[in-house]
């Protein structure tokens, strides 16, 4: 798909001149065109010979196909679904929906002869072929094929429809197609010229039928009697016979001209091959020779030209007391007593050195005529200057009946206005009261400077007897109190134009529209309620109506009703080209270097609404969305709307509102010729892109166009991520605070255990060094008393030497531990006569034991030892400790005599304390013992 833009000012040199007749339209990139239509939404379609293009009024589609083997198209059909079909010169037929072509691969081109004919009838498209008849379902796209009785590979079929009925001619014989079935019928017709191509052409004028013979140039036209063709006449052009154009009216179309069969009427040199006029009222014609032509429907507005020297013109006009002033750019004022009739006075200001840019009425057939260099009082009815002002540069003027307020490129001017020397001094009385913070005693000029700001435009308020004035930096109000900015709401306001009538302030601004003002109530015209666009050139208030000149036509409002005036023919002319504006007699006078257009204001025009239509959205610039109310993932944020309007009389002033619901309120306006609307880097979120078209009238579409769609939160954003991330992080949370309260109660624990152990083991051997401190006492043969003491002590300062060891945070490491285990072992051993082998494997350093593991676990090893040495009776003990299968292993093994398990559990409570203490580190003690061999002590520990 391809797109031709056309210059937007090319196409208003077109349009205004639409009364010309037929002209040609650039832009395609052929001239061989083949066929028109005009489909349901108003789009003008172009079969040519380099595919087939659409046309908004702004710019031409083309359209192509990778499978396409023939650009050269034609035969343009839409179907009830709004589907456009069409051939190529090959045979292949194609149709376009969503904007995007689709090829019917059903129809086998290839086995073809000659070019198919193609017509809709209902719900069907019948296509020609020399062995009969493909009928394709455009409700479903299915096909079916019915055969000829007879077949010529040379034959050329054609195809005509009329009353839901399908004529059918293969050189042979003749058929009738109607709901499924294909029925041979008679036919009454002279005998056909054999050397000719004979063809019907496709569609019918209400019953009667056209076939040519070609090139003979004969035009037959038949009627079909329920199954019965019948001649109704004949008629000889002696010229090749293009195509049979059926609309409105019947054309004919030759190649040299084009003959309307009801009215007679011929156009020549045109190679024309069909016509189509479209419901703005124009007509489009294709050629072969001169490509895209149109005339434009008859406007009611007039070009008028005031009898002035040729290479002038009006550059100024007003129209009061029932004639007209005008000003030219050379700086001749004239009076008209109407817009037909010669001046009866012709004045020379400036003597060609420079242009009347304003005309402004004062009363009493008195008028301000002024231009940049100098401005003039003069009287209309007496036909002379009255007198000067004395201000270089005047932009604007008003008057109060004593006073000119005047804006200039220097500041904003109070001049007085005296018929006499004597007035001076009530005038100063006047303006004191009027105004009391100016010092109106300063200088003897009669000129004063309210304002040292350029100032564009003003206006006097002689209801409340102040001045408005547009200046550089903003609308100020004068008034008794000084000089103040005006605001509304709060804000500035930068006009560019004011007008005041009947206690109104009309304030025009550059962006925000139009502001009607009347005591201190502010009432708003902009594209959210009335307005095409909102910024305003400038405003020109005549009898009843506010001329609104806009960037890209014009608007006109009754002052009355405050109603936007819809139906009004208005010439396609952009507001900053217009130079004035004058109203009489029902009539407004537009003034621009070209031409006055005179335009009727009391007769309505048959108007259009405009439509829009979205054509296609595309994602980051690749992916083309069709579907509605699609869910994007979040990297495709990059929306771009692409969108249009056939409005082919006035395209440019068509415009579109727009806003994009969900992430802006405010409703925003297409600049002129703007098709296409991007948004980037959108968050996440649901969107509603909402448009409708709008023509300069006003006038807005019916139905707003929604296109909802749905960026997607990336995974780390959804909900179902929220939910899990929360309870992780409960989890989190969870086992953090459960890690705490188990620390602190194993804490707690190993502060129980050390004190129960202080007072179980320490407690007891000191009470019983006590008890043995009081026998000592008592017995003078104390002697064993006091070894008791001394092994008691010894045994005390052993159970704290091993606690305080075992909770010391400097002996965390493994090595340590299992140095400590050597070092008691070992010479334990040997003072009872054992000699001790202490093996370990060297991954065992690598391990972390907890502070629990490790006191148990040298408890169990400490009885174990103590075992050996007082019961085994034996000379030889070994010690290993193992890493296997994440569990730490520690076996004790002696030569010594052995015992007997059973007996040993009854009257030994050493091995029911070693089990309790294997038990609270998760351990398994495993005994075997061998009479008078040995035994085998080894615990198992999780690590």
């Amino acid at each position: 798909m391809r797109v031709w833009w056309l210059s937007l000012f090319l196409l208003f040199g077109k349009l205004s001149f639409s009364q010309a007749g037929p002209q040609r339209l650039t832009g395609l990139p052929t001239n061989e065109l083949n066929d028109l239509h005009i489909d349901q939404k108003g789009y003008l379609w172009i079969a040519h010979s380099l595919g087939i293009s659409r046309f908004d009024g702004l710019s031409f589609t083309t359209y192509s196909h990778p499978l396409q083997v023939n650009l050269r198209t034609t035969d343009i059909r839409e179907d009830s679904h709004g589907r456009i079909w069409f051939h190529n010169f090959s045979g292949q037929v194609f149709y376009i929906q969503n904007s995007q072509i689709q090829l019917l691969k059903e129809y086998d081109y290839k086995s073809e002869n000659h070019n198919p004919k193609m017509v809709l009838c209902g719900k069907e498209i019948l296509i020609s072929s020399y062995k009969g008849l493909y009928v394709c379902n455009t409700e479903d796209l299915t096909t079916r094929f019915y055969p000829f009785d007879q077949v010529s590979p040379t034959a050329l079929v054609s195809i005509a429809v009329v009353n839901n009925k399908a004529v059918v001619y293969n050189n042979i014989n003749w058929y009738v197609y109607q709901q499924g079935s294909l029925v041979k019928t008679a036919a009454f017709l002279p005998v056909l010229p054999r050397e000719d191509f004979i063809v019907l052409q496709p569609a019918a004028f209400k019953d009667t039928l056209y076939l040519t013979a070609n090139p003979s140039g004969i035009l037959y036209k038949l009627k079909l009697d329920g199954r019965n063709l019948e001649l109704l006449s004949q008629t000889a052009y002696h010229d090749y016979i293009n195509t049979v154009s059926v609309g409105r009216q019947a054309w004919v179309h030759t190649r040299n001209q084009s003959f309307n069969l009801q009215n007679g009427h011929v156009m020549s040199n045109a190679d024309l091959t069909d016509l189509v006029t479209a419901k703005e009222g124009h007509t489009w014609y294709s050629s072969r020779r001169n490509g895209l032509l149109v005339s434009y429907r008859s406007s009611l507005w007039q070009q008028k030209q005031f009898p002035i020297k040729q290479e002038d013109y009006v550059r100024s006009l007003n129209a009061n007391a029932g004639y007209f002033f005008a000003g030219t750019q050379e700086g001749t004022l004239y009076r008209f007593n109407s817009d037909s009739s010669g001046a009866v006075w012709k004045q020379e200001l400036f003597n060609g050195l420079g242009s009347i840019d304003f005309i402004r009425y004062l009363n009493n057939d008195l008028f301000i005529v002024g231009s940049s260099t100098d401005a003039y009082i003069v009287n209309a009815a007496e036909k002379k200057i009255v007198a000067t002002l004395a201000i270089k540069g005047i932009l604007d003027v008003d008057f109060d009946g004593s006073s000119f307020y005047i804006a200039s490129a220097t500041g904003m001017y109070v001049v007085p206005y005296l018929r006499k020397a004597t007035d001076k001094k009530a005038w100063l009385q006047q303006k004191k009261a009027q105004f009391p913070f100016f010092n109106w005693e300063a200088g003897n000029s009669n000129v004063y400077l309210l304002l040292p700001q350029r100032t564009a435009a003003i206006r006097f308020d002689s209801l409340h007897r102040q001045v408005y004035a547009a200046t550089k930096n903003g609308l100020y109000e004068i008034t008794k109190g000084g000089i103040h900015p005006y605001l509304i709401n709060g804000k500035e306001v930068f006009a560019t134009s004011l007008a005041f009538k009947q206690s109104k302030l009309y304030i025009s601004t550059i962006n925000d529209g139009l502001w009607i003002i009347e005591e201190q109530k502010a009432q708003h015209f902009s594209t959210a309620n009335a307005l095409a666009s909102n910024m305003l050139i400038r405003i020109k208030l005549t009898e009843d109506h506010l001329w609104l000149l806009e960037q890209n036509g014009i608007q006109v409002l009754d002052i009355h009703s405050r109603r936007i005036l819809p139906n009004l023919d208005l010439p396609n002319i952009p507001g900053a080209n217009i130079l004035d504006i004058a109203e009489m007699g029902n009539f407004g006078y537009l003034t621009t270097a070209e031409s006055i257009y005179k335009v009727p204001l009391n007769i309505s025009a048959a108007t259009v609404r405009p439509t829009g239509y979205l054509d296609y959205v595309i994602i980051n610039g690749r992916d083309t969305v069709r579907n509605n109310h699609p869910s994007l993932p979040h990297q495709q944020n990059d929306v771009q709307f692409s969108f249009s309007s056939p409005a082919f009389y006035n395209p440019g002033a068509v415009s579109f509102r727009y806003r994009l619901s969900g992430a802006e309120e405010d409703w925003r306006v297409t600049l002129p010729g703007e098709r296409m609307i991007r948004y980037s880097s959108l968050a996440p979120g649901d969107y509603t892109f909402e448009l409708y078209a709008v023509n300069s009238n006003g006038m807005q579409q019916k139905n707003i166009i929604r296109f909802p769609f749905t960026i997607l939160k990336p995974w780390w954003q959804t909900a179902w991520f929220y939910l899990l991330a929360n309870a992780v992080l409960v989890c989190i949370i969870y086992f953090i605070i459960n890690t705490r309260i188990r620390q602190k109660l194993r804490l707690e624990w190993m502060r129980r255990s050390i004190s129960h152990d202080l007072h179980d083991d320490i407690g007891a051997t000191l009470s019983s060094v006590n008890f043995y401190i009081d026998l000592a006492q008592n017995d003078r043969y104390n002697t064993s008393y006091l070894d008791h003491i001394k092994k008691n002590i010894n045994q005390a300062i052993n159970n704290l030497d091993d606690l305080v060891w075992s909770i010391n945070p400097r002996n965390d490491t493994t090595e340590q531990f299992i140095n400590r285990m050597r070092d008691y072992a070992v010479p334990f051993l040997k003072a009872a006569a054992v000699q001790c082998s202490f093996q370990y494997d060297e991954s065992l350093l690598q391990l972390r034991l907890d502070l629990q593991t490790k006191r148990h676990l040298f408890l169990l090893f400490k009885e174990m030892v103590n075992n050996v040495a007082k019961h085994a009776r034996c000379s030889h003990c070994t010690i290993q400790l193992t890493h296997q299968k994440g569990q730490l292993c520690l076996s004790v093994v002696d030569d010594g005599q052995g015992f007997e398990l059973a007996k040993a559990g009854q009257n030994r409570n050493g091995l029911h304390t070693m089990q309790e203490r294997a038990q609270k580190i998760r351990g398994k003690i495993e005994i075997t013992s061998d009479h008078q061999k040995g035994s085998r002590v080894a615990v198992r520990v999780p690590v």
